[in-house]
């Protein structure tokens, strides 16, 4: 009679440590995030309107604007590109600054949204996105809530889309 070898594959227990692993990552980033979902990077939330401040001059583009559908998308294709969050707060000389000398963009949501973040991203009404002046070459996005901006800033991997459209549309 002849035996048989029985060979324990190498792979087996190794996925199951992968698995295992990678579900009590999973398990704990949900949790911290309180969001199922953290993982999804796409945002597409429509605002109300869009405000473009450049050196303190204010126009707001609504969903009825022809510039609106391609400056709202290039908008949420820049915030589905996101690199990190940061522990930066904005200051009320700041934010005077960026509205009277700087170009920045602010989303106004008609109600709080959620984005998706492995960063625990509070849900949100308002996001400021400088283009020029102080702190745009890091590409943040301060967050508010009802009208105030909260500490932290999401920081985006380019605001190149934003510029693009602003370009194209004749704002910039």
């Amino acid at each position: 009679m002849q035996r048989v070898r029985s060979y324990t594959s190498l792979w087996q227990p190794i996925l199951v440590v992968v698995l295992f692993f990678g579900s009590v990552y999973y398990a704990i980033m949900a949790a911290n995030n309180r969001d199922l979902l953290w993982w999804w990077p796409w945002f597409e939330e429509m605002p109300a309107e869009v405000a473009i401040y450049r050196a303190g001059e204010r126009t707001v583009i609504t969903p009825d604007s022809p510039e609106y559908a391609p400056l709202v998308e290039a908008i949420n294709e820049s915030l589905s590109r996101r690199r990190g969050y940061l522990n930066l707060g904005l200051s009320e000389p700041t934010l005077q600054e960026y509205m009277t000398e700087a170009t920045v963009i602010e989303l106004a949501y008609p109600a709080l949204v959620s984005m998706h973040s492995q960063y625990r991203l509070v849900p949100f009404d308002g996001l400021l996105i400088p283009l020029e002046g102080r702190y745009s070459d890091w590409y943040v996005v301060f967050i508010s809530q009802e009208g105030q901006y909260i500490a932290g800033a999401l920081q985006l991997a380019t605001t190149d889309p934003i510029r693009d459209a602003l370009m194209d549309s004749g704002y910039w």
